[in-house]
Formats: C-alpha cells, structure tokens, sequence
C-alpha cells in the first residue's frame, strides 16, 4: 500500500524510521520503508540497524548522485504505488501522521502536501537565521496554502503516487544543490496536477548554523543561475531572480552589486548574530545573484 521513501546525506536517520514503523505497523497495512543514502561523508552505525527494523532497508550509493536523481532513483525502488517522500532531518509532528496519509490513500488522492513547521525552542544565536527563516517563508498554515496550493509545497511531507512521479520525475540533469523541486514542482503545476492540501505536519528538524545555511543558499544561487542560462528555468520563474530582471532593465543591477560587494562582511556579520534580518538576507540574496550574473568572484 505504502513506500515511505527517505534519501539521506550525513545523517542519522534511525530515530525517524523507528518512530515511521511504530505507526504504521499500528494501522495493519503493507508498507515498507526506503533510505537511500547519497554517497555520505560520514558514516553513523544506527543507520545499518534500520536493516534489522520491519519492512525498512537503507543502504549508499558508490558516489553522489545528487538530490534529483537519488529520489528518482527511491521511487524506482518503491514497490507500492503510494509514496510518501520525507527528509531526513524531518519528524511527525503527532503519532496519527502516516493514518491520515492512509486515509487519503483510500480516497484514491494521488499527490497530498502535509505543511512543515519548525520548533518553537529558539536555537542558539549562530544558527537563528535558518530558524527565523524557516518560521516566516516555510511554515504557513493550512488557510494559506489552500489559497496557494503550488506556492508552498515543498518535495518531502508529499505523498504522491508512483505514476505521477514518473510521468514527471526529477530533472536527473541536475546535480548540484537548489531549485532541482522548484522545476519538479513547476512541471506538476504546468500539466495542472492537482496537490491536495492537508493539516499533516511535519517538524523540520534543520540544526544548521547561520553561516552554514549562508552557504547552501549561495550555491543554490550558482544553481539556479545555470538553470537559467541553460533555459531549464525563465528569469520570472522565480521571484528572486524577476526582481533580479526588473534591477537589471533599470540598469541598477551594477549598483546593487557594487553596493553588495562592499557591504557582504557587515551584512554577514548581521546575519550571524542574535540580531539577524531577513530583510538583510533578502538584500544579500539579490546582491549575491546580481554579483553572479556580472560574471564577478563573490
């Protein structure tokens, strides 16, 4: 009945899947329960006992495939048609999670979205950006995204059923970090792909520090730059890099670079402290991909 589908990169993963196969084993049903670890750096020993668990494998690629392919290739696995995509750094927020997933099941819905939301326990001050952000742009209520089904979806908490998938999987062209599920999720809502939208949280449990997260979004940036240049995205694809466009045909997009340039280790040092500011982040991610598109070291 059900592929719970995990792909995994440095992390321990065993608690989720222990909590995974405690409901679900509770509700009688054929499942199973799929980790797929993408080339890791770092070995954690609980991970090989999810092998002893009912119904669970884990097992590595040889090398790193990237997110894309690696979930392409879990769904392949998968035997049942019905999959739930999770991260590995996710968690249920209550013990009827995969139940409600089971019950959509069988009223034959083919993709659901549960919403993610984040910790109320603030972290410490060298990683409150990606707390802070994750509260404020990720986590939005079931009101919201009734209203916007396509704009907050996010590629894991998604249960979808393994013929969608492969009539529109991942971009296996893609291989570094960023917007590989903006474009899968740009597909599904191209070809109008319904997404039912359901109050099924999940607790996204990102401990990144804020230099960190810094980091992964600069790469995500250099992603999607490419993206762009090789037309698998438009500039009014996404919203960064349309405002990007707007600055650029004003021809101030010299400007904000410059200005970014200039000011990157004062803004950095804002968005390390107790004191971080979206605002300020969000200048950061325009000036870094104005910077990039100038074809500048940043």
């Amino acid at each position: 009945m059900l592929s719970i589908l995990i792909p995994t990169y440095n992390y321990n993963v065993f608690s989720l899947v222990k909590e995974l196969v405690d409901q679900t084993s509770k509700l009688n049903i054929d499942f199973e329960i799929i980790c797929l670890d993408d080339g890791s750096k770092i070995t954690f020993v609980e991970n090989e006992a999810i092998n002893q668990l009912k119904n669970c494998s884990f097992s590595s690629n040889e090398t790193n495939l990237g997110r894309a392919s690696n979930l392409n290739k879990l769904v392949e696995k998968a035997k049942f048609n019905h999959c739930l995509l999770l991260e590995a750094d996710a968690f249920p927020e209550n013990e009827n999670y995969i139940k409600k997933y089971v019950s959509l099941i069988n009223e034959n819905i083919t993709i659901a979205f549960g919403g993610v939301i984040y910790s109320n326990e603030k972290p410490k001050n060298n990683s409150l950006l990606r707390w802070i952000y994750g509260h404020k742009r990720e986590s939005k209520n079931l009101d919201f995204r009734l209203k916007n089904p396509y704009n907050i979806v996010f590629s894991w908490n998604l249960l979808i059923s393994k013929e969608v998938f492969q009539k529109f999987p991942f971009d296996a062209s893609i291989k570094d970090y960023g917007f590989e599920d903006f474009i899968f999720l740009k597909k599904l809502k191209e070809n109008a792909v319904p997404i039912h939208q359901i109050e099924n949280n999940c607790i996204h449990q990102n401990e990144e520090t804020s230099i960190e997260f810094i980091k992964k979004y600069n790469y995500s940036l250099q992603n999607l730059k490419k993206l762009i240049d090789s037309e698998q995205l438009q500039y009014e694809d996404t919203s960064l890099s349309a405002l990007y466009l707007k600055i650029k045909q004003l021809k101030l997009d010299g400007l904000v670079a410059f200005t970014f340039k200039i000011s990157k280790k004062i803004i950095i040092k804002n968005l390390t402290s107790r004191y971080c500011s979206l605002f300020l982040f969000d200048f950061y991610k325009l000036g870094y991909f104005c910077l990039l598109n100038k074809n500048k070291h940043v």
